[in-house]
């Protein structure tokens, strides 16, 4: 009985640890700063007091690395997330690999904007198409700044585009350990590199929504500090 027993907790124990070194899917967690981010709450920013009531973005081409080599591809190529209603992406199988770094794209490719509309994360019912011509949106941040220079005292970021000059595509590396599954996304960081009284709506492609991608594309980290 005793040796059973012993077999058990062994077993167990080897379990354990195998599902330490297991992961399933990646989270991402908005935040003001250190602080998890809350729809329309009000947060200082300098000298203004903003709240943000959107934030979508897509996700593509996820891939874990170790040293430079990519050890596991994502099975789907494009992920739709939403503050209100999508943050986790669940992988159909799990990554025992061992993997140091994940990349991934923040947008839409060309390929893909050139294929026409499409089903899924990348239906237009998601409210991230504009047409053919101009493609997919692909970040969106909304709120209201109380610098803002618009009538309503809101800002709109709606920023996309395929097309050379003006690709707005963006890749993300950061570092990644085994049993870390989360990335930050630090909103504040973003607000904190415009001037909301003279840029509070980029609607369409062209230099300032290249510009607002580069700065979009500095705010993801595995680091909450």
């Amino acid at each position: 009985m005793k040796k059973k027993y012993f077999v058990f907790i062994f077993l167990a124990s080897v379990n354990f640890l195998f599902s330490q070194n297991v992961v399933t899917g990646i989270q991402f967690s908005p935040v003001w700063a250190s602080e998890k981010l809350e729809i329309e709450k009000k947060y200082t920013l300098k000298d203004d007091v903003v709240s943000i009531s959107k934030l979508k973005f897509y996700v593509s081409d996820i891939c874990f690395k170790k040293s430079g080599k990519t050890v596991f591809k994502t099975p789907e190529k494009s992920y739709l997330i939403d503050s209100e209603n999508r943050l986790k992406i669940d992988f159909d199988k799990n990554i025992p690999d061992d993997f140091d770094e994940i990349q991934f794209n923040i947008g839409i490719d060309s390929l893909t904007n050139v294929s026409g509309v499409m089903g899924g994360d990348l239906d237009p019912v998601n409210g991230m198409y504009w047409s053919w011509q101009s493609g997919y949106i692909n970040f969106k941040i909304e709120g209201n700044s109380e610098n803002s220079g618009a009538v309503h005292k809101d800002f709109q970021f709606h920023v996309g585009g395929y097309l050379k000059p003006f690709e707005t595509l963006q890749t993300v590396i950061l570092p990644l350990k085994r049993n870390q599954n989360i990335i930050f996304v630090d909103v504040s960081r973003f607000l904190s590199e415009i001037d909301l009284n003279k840029t509070h709506s980029v609607m369409s492609t062209g230099e300032k929504a290249v510009v607002l991608a580069r700065q979009f594309q500095k705010i993801f980290s595995t680091d909450s500090k």
